[in-house]
């Protein structure tokens, strides 16, 4: 870097109120990244946004100390002659919550990134790209953060999501979907391969009405067309179906979207996607579905570790094997044959499942409440 740019402003007293401007938004910046880091390590904690956020915090250390090292910035420091230092409005000092928190520390982030890249402009404009090249992704991670933490609110009382096919008739859909919720499930997705578009449609409008009552989420497997078209909550896609950003151009930013993964890449890639929840797995053998590959609990545990996105177990979960998902960090499951091919009524079915997890600890990871 060279900071004699032919662009700086004639006299030393012009310099130096150059240099002040972009010491304090280095110490703004930094400072703010730091707050956000803290707050995704120790309060969310997910270590892979930690990561990011870790790696953008560092990057911009650098260079800050390249600049100050070539600049002697400390040296124009004047904090008593500031004029805005005692100018913060009383709202700065009351934070109601994590997610304030949070979204005042990006906002700090992203100005004062963009007040460095526009000063450095003065003084070298390859500095200045870079700042700006921290700008974007201090963007991306805001969006990714913001979405964990508005998904996680919105599927707060999601434990159970219970699969369903359109059935025989609608009146024998409705017979089961009322069951499941009978049963305390907050989550059901319709899902099946081999309905036509109409039945699909049909089943997916009953749901919605069905659901709307019960203050449950409803789901359409695959198809945005056909959720977006009955007003469902969301669309549950796979790995090879429409991506999270096609989806979300079709269905807006108020549909749920979930995406099944297979390995902790594919989770993490989810939350950069902007995905609101995950299905992770298979965990076991499954009485529904066939696996060519199974990952089993162990992915279970990594994936816990990696990612604080709402995640739910899929793949051969039943009341015999959900301790097994518990203890890998996991509150939240997704289930067929568990409910729909119980010994039990289907009510009874659902809720044993509710009620184990119901009993589980507390999962590591978002809070969703106010800072208590």
């Amino acid at each position: 870097m060279e900071f004699e740019s032919t662009n700086s402003p004639e006299g030393s007293a012009s310099r130096s109120a150059i240099l002040r401007v972009v010491d304090a938004n280095l110490n703004r910046s930094g400072e703010a990244l730091r707050v956000i880091e803290d707050t995704l390590r120790f309060v969310i904690c997910d270590s892979s946004l930690t990561s990011a956020c870790k790696n953008l915090r560092h990057e911009l250390g650098g260079l800050a100390n390249e600049m100050r090292q070539q600049t002697r910035l400390v040296s124009v420091r004047d904090a008593a002659g500031d004029v805005g230092a005692n100018s913060d409005l009383a709202s700065e000092y009351v934070r109601k919550d994590f997610s304030q928190i949070v979204g005042a520390n990006f906002s700090r982030a992203r100005e004062s990134l963009r007040t460095l890249e526009e000063y450095c402009k003065l003084l070298d404009s390859t500095c200045a790209i870079q700042f700006e090249g921290l700008r974007y992704r201090v963007y991306d991670l805001e969006r990714a953060v913001v979405n964990l933490l508005d998904s996680a609110m919105r599927l707060k009382s999601v434990t159970v999501c219970v699969l369903v096919e359109a059935g025989v008739d609608r009146d024998s859909f409705a017979v089961t979907v009322r069951a499941i919720l009978d049963g305390g499930a907050r989550m059901i997705q319709l899902r099946d391969k081999t309905a036509n578009c109409r039945t699909l449609f049909d089943r997916a409008r009953k749901l919605v009405e069905m659901t709307c009552r019960g203050s449950a989420v409803s789901i359409i497997n695959d198809r945005v067309d056909i959720a977006v078209a009955a007003g469902a909550d969301g669309v549950h896609l796979g790995q090879e179906d429409l991506s999270v950003m096609a989806a979300r151009k079709i269905g807006g930013a108020n549909l749920l979207i979930g995406v099944s993964t297979h390995s902790v890449e594919q989770a993490q890639q989810a939350v950069w996607d902007g995905a609101n929840y995950i299905g992770v797995g298979p965990t076991f053998k499954s009485t529904t579905k066939s696996f060519e590959y199974l990952p089993g609990v162990e992915l279970l545990r990594q994936v816990a570790e990696a990612v604080s996105i709402p995640a739910m177990a899929i793949g051969g979960i039943t009341v015999e094997n959900i301790d097994q998902v518990i203890q890998a960090g996991f509150g939240r499951v997704a289930v067929s044959g568990a409910v729909l091919r119980s010994d039990q009524p289907i009510a009874n079915a659902t809720r044993c499942l509710v009620d184990a997890l119901s009993n589980a600890p507390a999962s590591r990871g978002v809070v969703t409440n106010a800072g208590n």
